[in-house]
């Protein structure tokens, strides 16, 4: 009787803190779901903020109706980046060692009076279909790091892609201009690569249906 009755006021402390829980996780799946409604109907999600020591945190978004490999093979063909990324001047392969890649990148981008070309060095380390990470070796950035990530969903029938950095340059530019560039570039870069990974991926379709 007295193990029934511990049980019992056991349950009972312990009911709100599971009851809190489940509607959390509740909430958190029905934001997760509006987003990628969002990403699904065409937006590009991008946001920034500010860290310490002058370090900007950028994430952006977007869904691709693509099959992985082929936003995989956008993403990677490091030689070719410069044909459809905006703003990027070159982009070639210094080594490749297996799933870790040196890649140099020369950038221009800019905004009214300020305009500047940038080029960095980048280890580059694959998860095949799934993760890239990146850090700068070496090149005109304080901090320069961060990662792709590919999240396919099948209900959807395609490819939630989403890009985090940490960005500080190593140049003096007004903070606001740099926030402005930032949020511009990363969004004509991600539907660039959207862009070209559904071409490839309907190109195959065809080529399959023929």
């Amino acid at each position: 009787m007295n193990l029934i009755r511990i049980t019992a006021c056991l349950f009972v402390l312990l009911w709100p803190a599971t009851a809190t829980s489940y509607t959390k996780k509740n909430s958190e799946n029905d934001l997760l779901q509006q987003k990628k409604q969002k990403l699904f109907k065409g937006d590009v999600l991008v946001r920034l903020q500010k860290l310490q020591h002058k370090v900007i945190a950028v994430k952006g978004e977007i869904f691709i109706a693509a099959l992985p490999e082929y936003v995989w093979q956008s993403l990677t063909d490091y030689e070719k980046l410069d044909e459809f990324v905006p703003h990027m001047l070159e982009s070639r392969i210094i080594k490749n060692k297996g799933a870790e890649t040196t890649v140099f990148q020369k950038a221009r981008t800019g905004v009214l009076f300020f305009n500047k070309t940038s080029q960095i060095t980048l280890k580059v380390t694959e998860e095949f279909c799934d993760k890239i990470f990146f850090e700068q070796l070496k090149g005109d950035f304080v901090v320069y790091k961060g990662n792709w990530q590919l999240d396919y969903d099948k209900s959807y029938g395609g490819i939630f892609l989403s890009f985090h950095a940490d960005i500080k340059p190593d140049f003096f530019t007004p903070q606001f201009i740099t926030r402005y560039i930032q949020k511009r570039d990363l969004k004509q870069s991600l539907q660039a690569i959207k862009l070209r990974a559904e071409k490839f991926n309907n190109n195959n379709i065809s080529l399959q249906t023929q």
